[in-house]
């Protein structure tokens, strides 16, 4: 008869486990990513602002596409790499999206 608290407690359970899951797992364009950090010149830890991390994701960006708390410095590289992926998914994945984003990595990467 209390079976609604045991389903929440169930759906909790899965969802913190399910978070860690695609955390770990590489994104489908990581070499994209990849590709883009190695043209940004920076480590995925750097905090000099106006653009943080190894993806230089500046406070626009950070207000319109992330979920993760603070800036993408805190961030682990494959989570920066997973904000950008639902990014760029979210924009249809738009190559002129791409362009607006990381000048450096035009021709080079896309």
């Amino acid at each position: 008869m209390h079976r609604a608290p045991l389903l929440v407690a169930a759906l909790l359970i899965a969802l913190t486990i399910a978070s860690p899951v695609q955390a770990q797992a590489k994104p489908p364009h990581y070499s994209l990513w990849m590709c883009v950090h190695a043209h940004e010149h920076t480590a995925w830890n750097d905090a000099d602002a106006p653009y943080w991390g190894g993806l230089q994701m500046g406070s626009w960006f950070i207000s319109h596409y992330a979920h993760p708390p603070g800036t993408p410095d805190q961030w682990t590289p494959l989570q920066q790499m997973w904000v950008a992926e639902n990014a760029y998914k979210r924009e249809g994945y738009s190559r002129r999206w791409l362009y607006g984003q990381w000048p450096p990595s035009r021709g080079s990467c896309f």
